[in-house]
């Protein structure tokens, strides 16, 4: 339902969109990795030395941490609209490169996936807090490590969840056909979306139709 072209000052907004976009994706990937591999190293820790050194990263980290995960969420969906964009802007100047853009999308969507599946969870994180609480003997719950149990017990009023990204809203919403015209004739691109199947074929039912129509 929408027609038009892709100007040449469209197509460099697009390539700075997309450079913005790739820099600060991967800035945000590295602090997620970073967190993340904090978290592995605390996760080995038990009793009373996991219990503080647990409390300690949540409370220090773990808000700044789930937004960096939205952020890393959001960044994803950026990048595969910049594709869509690019998977369309190749239709205008090289249809013959559609399927090479193609692939790409589908190698993208894979790594994502991964990407987005890893992520930490901040929910076993404080679980693992609590286990480790509750792992602690007497004596050093209510007297020797009381501050250790308040730190502990801070978690709680954080309001920590985890970022759980709908895998499925990534998918590029490319369901549809689009229209193009050359020296050869009049094309039809169909984007079935769910798979991304994009097959170009030559539209012989739109010739006979016009060959057909009374002049």
């Amino acid at each position: 339902m929408q027609t038009g072209i892709f100007t040449q000052d469209m197509s460099i907004r697009l390539a700075q969109t997309e450079k913005s976009i790739l820099t600060i994706l991967e800035r945000d990937r590295i602090l997620v990795n970073f967190f993340s591999e904090k978290a592995k190293h605390v996760k080995n820790r038990k009793g009373k030395h996991g219990a503080h050194s647990m409390a300690e990263l949540l409370n220090e980290d773990g808000s700044q941490a789930i937004h960096d995960m939205q952020c890393l969420v959001g960044l994803v969906a950026a990048d595969l609209k910049v594709e869509q964009a690019r998977l369309l802007l190749a239709i205008q100047n090289n249809p013959a490169d559609v399927g090479r853009r193609q692939e790409r999308i589908q190698k993208k969507m894979e790594d994502y996936r991964q990407v987005l599946t890893d992520l930490p969870s901040v929910e076993k994180l404080k679980q693992h807090a609590y286990e480790c609480l509750e792992a602690m003997h007497w004596w050093d719950r209510h007297i020797f490590q009381r501050s250790t149990v308040e730190e502990v017990e801070k978690i709680g009023t954080l309001g920590l969840k985890d970022v759980k990204p709908q895998l499925a809203t990534l998918n590029p919403s490319l369901a549809g056909y689009v229209f193009w015209k050359d020296q050869h004739g009049t094309h039809v691109l169909a984007l079935p979306g769910d798979d991304l199947e994009v097959k170009p074929v030559e539209s012989q039912k739109i010739k006979r139709r016009r060959q057909s129509r009374p002049s």
